[in-house]
């Protein structure tokens, strides 16, 4: 099974470090690249939590259409309605992302793969957003060995797609007869009206339980 994961444009990814080891920790993350069609400057404006002021930030991100490819990839396929196009692929190995919230993801590389989808005819894009996706090496080498135990997340994503295959006659709302409803002529009872009682403070009832109390005691 391969996890398909859908990536934001906006997160960075690393390449893993090349440099030699040496003294103190190892460099873990290399250049950093952006799931952007072109390099280019970007402006963030980001608000001040104390005095609330928003400023404007400029962050060169490079794409990483500007690193060479690890695998290619390009076919014809034909649309439901009919449309044919050209798929290609564009797949990027052993990245790595920032650890976050206690997660450590120095030692989880994965693959990025772009997805483009062109018309045959007019070789433009078919979808304006381009796909990236990431595939986990774990999730490969449980497709290439089928005896590999699956983990939790991949059991439970798995069993999706089991559960689609079954029957969903049993799980469907149940039809109901309606009732015979009231016979014509026949006439309903008057509700029983009882009077509106005023709730009492708490206090004056343990005030007049006490008085009843001591007056039972001198009796």
């Amino acid at each position: 099974m391969i996890w398909v994961i859908a990536c934001r444009r906006t997160v960075p990814h690393w390449m893993q470090a090349d440099a030699p080891p040496g003294k103190g920790t190892p460099l873990v993350y290399g250049e950093k690249y952006y799931l952007s069609m072109a390099s280019g400057n970007k402006t963030y404006h980001r608000t001040d939590k104390k005095t609330r002021v928003k400023t404007a930030c400029t962050i060169y991100q490079q794409s990483i259409m500007d690193k060479n490819t690890s695998d290619t990839a390009q076919y014809e396929a034909t649309l439901d309605n009919g449309r044919e196009v050209i798929v290609r692929l564009h797949r990027w190995n052993d990245l790595l992302v920032r650890s976050k919230n206690g997660h450590c993801m120095k030692k989880k590389p994965f693959d990025v793969v772009r997805v483009e989808i062109l018309d045959r005819g007019t070789q433009k894009a078919v979808i304006a957003c381009q796909k990236w996706q990431k595939y986990l090496p774990k999730n490969q080498y449980a497709t290439q060995n089928p005896d590999t135990p699956l983990t939790i997340a991949q059991t439970s994503k798995a069993i999706k797609n089991l559960f689609r295959t079954f029957d969903k006659t049993p799980f469907l709302p149940q039809k109901c007869k309606k009732g015979k409803g009231r016979q014509k002529g026949h006439a309903q009872p008057r509700r029983t009206k009882y009077p509106v009682l005023r709730k009492q403070p708490k206090k004056i009832i343990r005030l007049r339980l006490s008085c009843a109390a001591s007056t039972w005691a001198k009796i």
